[in-house]
This record gives C-alpha cells, structure tokens and sequence, in this order.
C-alpha cells in the first residue's frame, strides 16, 4: 500500500489515470501528447511506480470539470492550455514552463485567475455587494508554485509586462501594550558597573566549539504567487520536515564509499 500507480487510458490518447496502490478511483491525470516515452522514463527510473493499461474507462479530461469527478490534479503539457476551460483550477504548479513565449504564461494564468462569481458574474465575492460566507477568499484564492525559482521569475515579469500588479502590501495596524505584570516584581537587568571600562579591562578568546555541527538543509524550496481578493502577492515556502537517522540505521552507512562518493561529488561540481 501507499504507491502509485499509473494506467493508460487505451481509449482516450494521451492519457494516463493516476490512482494510490489499492484504491479503486483516480485521483489524478497526466494529461500529454507523448505517453509511450513518458512511460519508457517511468520504467528506466526504477521508482516503483508500477504501469498498467485501463481498457474499461473513459476520458477522464473530458469529465474534469464534472460535480462528480474524483480528479483532483492534472498534470500535462500545454495541449490543454488551448480551447479549454474550467472552473474547478485553484492551484498552478510550473514544471517546466516559462522559457518561450509570455503570450502562453498570461494564457496559462488566465486557465486559473478567472472563475464563475455568484450569479455567473465573473467576479470574486470581495467585488459583490452584500454578506458572503466566511472564508469564501480562500476558495477564491489562485496559487502559483514552481519547482524552479527561474521560472517563478520569469512569469512574475511577464505578469508585470501585462499590468498585473506584483507585491500588493495592505498595511495591518498593531497595537503594542507593556505588560506591567512584573513591574514590581524585583526583577534584575544585568549590566557593566557605570565605573567599569569593559573594552578596555576584559578580553574575549574565541575558541572552536564542539558542540557546533554543520546543518546542511536539503529540502527544496518553492516560490509561490497567490492570486486572491487583495491581488496578487508573492511567498516562500519550504518543504519537508526534519527526519532524524537512528543511530541503528547509522550503522549500516558504508561510510568509506559515502566519503568517496562525496569527493566525487566535489569534483563534479568543482567545490573547493
């Protein structure tokens, strides 16, 4: 239990239902126009992604946008960036994208910043008149991630060269009050005696300090743009959790081949 399995849609080309091991529904669809290779690279990856044929359903693309439909992520290439529409995108993520044309950028933000509004106005809740149920925003909210700072970049520019607003700042008043709980408590502040020359009388050696260890944080790191009722605005986030090794797993580490392995690394990468 717990992986992934793909299955390609034999009546429907270019696409390939995603399904968790054991689950009888599809969660997601990769939607592109050459699957035959794609699945040679699944296959030479050796993931443990297993690859099976689905002779029995239909289009899933087709039933995207269905009140019904148990798709929750579509993963493809620009072939569907055209002629199509939906009302259901709330997250983009750019997998490789933002290297050509901004025409298609634009295009590609426009899939997903627009939707249907109350009344099929087009307009998010915070344009309406009227009282709207709480935390609508969210569900009104664009978010834009990419797996490459470049590309995140490069489609804020072109965001930019359209006029859309970048970096949208609401300022948030907050009011600072003293806690005057331990005002007569007693408490101390230490400090240097007024009569006392701290430069000039006390030296300070600094010595290695063993109990410093190196943190190196390997986890990626993701730019995101949020398109919501107050614009569009920019963030950062990072992903993973920290996982520490035991001490019995440690102890299974060839570490002669680790160290070779990083010097190999060193000198692919020319590090000093």
């Amino acid at each position: 239990g717990g992986g992934l399995n793909l299955w390609g849609i034999r009546g429907s080309a270019g696409e390939i239902g995603l399904k968790a091991s054991g689950a009888e529904e599809y969660f997601g669809l990769i939607y592109i126009g050459d699957t035959s290779t794609f699945k040679k690279l699944v296959e030479e990856d050796d993931s443990g992604i297993t690859l099976e044929e689905d002779a029995v359903t239909g289009s899933l693309f087709d039933g995207i946008s269905e009140p019904d439909t148990s798709i929750d992520v579509l993963i493809g290439a620009k072939k569907f960036m055209e002629g199509w529409n939906s009302w259901r995108v709330s997250n983009m993520g750019l997998l490789n994208i933002g290297r050509k044309e901004g025409s298609e950028i634009i295009q590609l933000f426009g899939r997903g910043v627009r939707l249907r509004g109350k009344g099929f106005s087009l307009k998010r809740s915070s344009a309406l008149d009227g009282k709207h149920p709480d935390h609508r925003g969210l569900l009104e909210t664009l978010n834009i991630f990419a797996v490459r700072a470049n590309y995140m970049s490069q489609f804020r520019e072109y965001l930019e060269k359209e006029g859309v607003e970048i970096e949208g700042y609401v300022e948030l008043p907050l009011f600072i009050w003293a806690n005057e709980k331990f005002l007569n408590k007693g408490l101390v502040v230490p400090r240097v005696p007024e009569d006392r020359n701290f430069e000039a009388e006390s030296d300070i050696l600094l010595e290695p300090e063993t109990r410093v260890h190196v943190h190196v944080d390997m986890s990626m790191k993701v730019q995101a743009i949020e398109s919501g009722s107050e614009g569009v605005t920019v963030v950062d986030v990072r992903a993973g959790r920290e996982r520490p090794i035991l001490d019995e797993s440690l102890e299974l580490v060839d570490w002669e081949k680790a160290y070779l392995d990083l010097l190999e690394y060193k000198e692919r990468k020319g590090l000093i």
